[in-house]
């Protein structure tokens, strides 16, 4: 039995008798009477007040005032909470400070050697932050609360980077992270369909006195991928067959553009459904880079791909070079 769960089994046991002697607990517990009493004493360092009565009839019980357990979290678990947070940080989640501060407030009821070893193992992992963008986490938690609400919402959104920003009225469906982006889904008053829309050229919002009803079932998520692959025409699909070794196979399934597209995944095996634009656009360069480690079983297109590609590089290579 771990640590944890035997200190949360003594306060069960405790919350649900009056007393109980170490003993007893050791036996139902299945554990040494030391052991219990070391339990006992780290709940009371944690700010558990156990009353110990010594002698005959003696024992351990909680006090009746006592209705609230406290949360208990092992090194890995504070670990998780901390990396969490600057993930969360680095992808501009609208929330971060919220999230620090809880963090600030677990971090306070910890004793100084949990907090030593929580800031060495937090160390382990760096994440380089992007530059601050205020006016983004501003949008993003006005719309994740006008999703919250159902909401309509006004809008000046640039359809393109250095495109002028022109007003919209958009029920906001939900909020999408990918690929370092934030993308929001909605209905749009002006097209009169569910749009895709990025919010990080969304350069102004409003939350309107006007509420929506959206759509049951709708997931954001699925929309999502099926309006990445509909853009793609479905007649052009060709299936790529790919054989190696394992790690290997990992590293190119995991690849950011192919993930949506990955249809079977076993031992020693992927395939792809990918249309042949895509697939001639980054499955030869990709590939090549794996040299022998990858076997391409089908389609033979990306296998010439591959070998006029590597034809290309080796005439490059054996010209004289420049004066």
């Amino acid at each position: 039995m771990g640590k944890l769960d035997g200190m949360l089994s003594i306060l069960w046991m405790l919350k649900a008798n009056e007393k109980m002697t170490a003993e007893k607990m050791a036996e139902t517990l299945e554990i040494s009477v030391r052991t219990v009493y070391r339990y006992i004493d780290l709940l009371n360092v944690s700010g558990v007040p156990i009353i110990s009565e010594s002698g005959h009839g003696g024992g351990f019980a909680l006090p009746g005032t006592f209705s609230s357990f406290p949360l208990f979290f092992d090194a890995t678990e504070l670990q998780a909470m901390v990396h969490g947070t600057q993930l969360a940080r680095q992808a501009e989640y609208p929330f971060t400070e919220s999230l620090e501060r809880a963090l600030k407030k677990i971090e306070h009821r910890l004793h100084e050697s949990q907090l030593e070893d929580l800031r060495r193992r937090s160390s382990n992992l760096q994440i380089v932050e992007p530059s601050r963008n205020p006016p983004l986490q501003s949008i993003l938690r006005d719309l994740e609360q006008a999703v919250d609400e159902k909401t309509t919402v006004s809008v000046a959104y640039a359809k393109s980077e250095r495109g002028t920003p022109q007003d919209r009225l958009l029920d906001p469906y939900g909020l999408f992270y990918r690929l370092n982006r934030w993308y929001l889904v909605a209905y749009c008053h002006l097209r009169l369909a569910v749009r895709v829309f990025r919010a990080d050229r969304i350069c102004g919002i409003s939350l309107l006195d006007q509420t929506f009803q959206q759509p049951e079932p709708f997931s954001v998520k699925d929309y999502f991928m099926r309006m990445i692959r509909e853009q793609e025409p479905e007649d052009d699909f060709m299936t790529v067959h790919l054989q190696g070794d394992e790690s290997i196979l990992d590293q190119i399934c995991n690849q950011w553009f192919l993930q949506s597209y990955l249809v079977e995944r076993s031992d020693g095996e992927a395939r792809f459904a990918l249309n042949r634009h895509t697939m001639l656009k980054y499955m030869p360069h990709l590939l090549l880079s794996f040299g022998k480690q990858i076997h391409v079983q089908e389609p033979s297109i990306l296998r010439k791909a591959i070998s006029d590609l590597a034809l290309d590089l080796a005439k490059y290579y054996d010209a004289p070079p420049l004066p």
